[in-house]
């Protein structure tokens, strides 16, 4: 949990050489007199607090501006930075801008992320965020109730002790209707493992989504493969490279989210004696039916809370799955190349094979997302 209010967040910015000064620009446009390194005191950081700041189209007009300013080292005073704050100094407080973001979506029940009523779903009724994360939480009751038996000897649910981080994740940047949503196998134990997020690997989903928050732990831990959460120091190679393409193509996560979601097909981890990673496609077939009936579920339920434009699988088997839990659904399903470092194809570039994967879909990676796009 971010547990940012008003008073933490501006001790945050100070801290971090960051404060806020005055209020937004005389065209409405920006900040008012910009970041400004060290300065700001508790009175002049109201404005940004207020509910106007929480509307994604004011964040994402400010995010634009305080990024390209900072790559520009600009000195000008009537808005964005002064005194040469650098990208990293402005990336920690986008970070505290996001908990507070955040902390507004807790506030209540949402539709999905800033959907408007009556604009997404025939006969008005709306996509609900809610229900997408009972979907999850039905999700995780019936997958821990299972059991797998050996070379299977543990099994880790980060949707049971990484709940919190998961929900958050969908509270900042799940949308109804995305272009696509990219599904993913099952967590990595680097990735989703420590952090509850899809292809999660720490450093990005830290620094990047600007999610971060106390993990817990599962009840039984392998020795070799324990969950240290956001003080784990390995990356995750799937993740690093998917996480990655995201940043260097769109920038920002807000550029991404309004076009994308990633999410998993299956929740769980499953290791052998020896801390191996074993993948779920691997199971036997008696073990396998019940989860992927679970699995199935959880997915088709969640295509129809966000009713995506493509469902595309990153990898073959998850392709597979998302093609026999949808059918009938009307969605389209494609695929694009895994990003596992097992994998030779991917080595060789996964970002221009993904891409042109992508763009084989009718996917436009040089479109850029409207503004405020819901």
């Amino acid at each position: 949990m971010c547990g940012f209010g008003r008073g933490a967040a501006a001790a945050a910015f100070r801290s971090s050489g960051v404060g806020l000064c005055c209020g937004r620009a005389a065209g409405g446009s920006g900040l008012g007199s910009g970041f400004a390194a060290g300065g700001g005191g508790a009175g002049s950081l109201d404005f940004f607090f207020d509910d106007d700041f929480f509307e994604d189209d004011f964040f994402e007009d400010d995010e634009e501006l305080l990024l390209s300013e900072a790559r520009a080292g600009s000195g000008s005073r009537p808005s964005g930075m002064a005194c040469g704050a650098s990208s990293a100094t402005i990336s920690q407080g986008m970070g505290v801008i996001r908990c507070l973001l955040l902390e507004r979506r807790r506030g209540a029940a949402r539709v999905i992320g800033n959907a408007r009523p009556g604009r997404n779903r025939p006969g008005g009724a709306e996509p609900s965020l809610d229900e997408l994360v009972a979907v999850y939480d039905r999700l995780r009751d019936r997958v821990d109730a299972l059991s797998f038996g050996p070379p299977i000897a543990f099994v880790y649910d980060p949707l049971r002790y990484a709940w919190a981080p998961f929900v958050d994740y969908l509270r900042l940047y799940a949308r109804p209707r995305p272009e696509a949503l990219l599904l993913g196998m099952n967590p990595g134990p680097f990735g989703m493992a420590q952090t509850g997020i899809p292809f999660g690997d720490v450093g990005l989903v830290r620094d990047w989504l600007g999610i971060r928050g106390e993990i817990g732990r599962p009840s039984i831990e392998h020795p070799k493969r324990r969950v240290l959460g956001f003080g784990c120091s390995r990356s995750e190679v799937s993740g690093a490279r998917l996480w990655g393409w995201a940043r260097d193509r769109f920038e920002r996560p807000s550029r991404f989210f309004a076009r994308f979601l990633v999410l998993n097909y299956c929740p769980l981890v499953f290791l052998e004696a020896s801390g191996r990673n074993r993948t779920p496609d691997r199971l036997p077939r008696h073990e396998a039916a019940p989860l992927l009936a679970a699995c199935d579920e959880a997915l088709s339920l969640a295509v129809r809370e966000l009713r995506p434009g493509l469902v595309v699988g990153v990898g073959g088997w998850a392709t597979k799955q998302a093609t026999r839990a949808l059918a009938g659904a009307g969605v389209t399903i494609g695929t694009i190349l895994h990003p596992s470092p097992a994998s030779p194809r991917a080595n060789r570039g996964w970002v221009e094979q993904a891409e042109a994967d992508l763009t084989a879909l009718g996917v436009d990676l040089t479109k850029r997302a409207r503004r405020g796009a819901r």
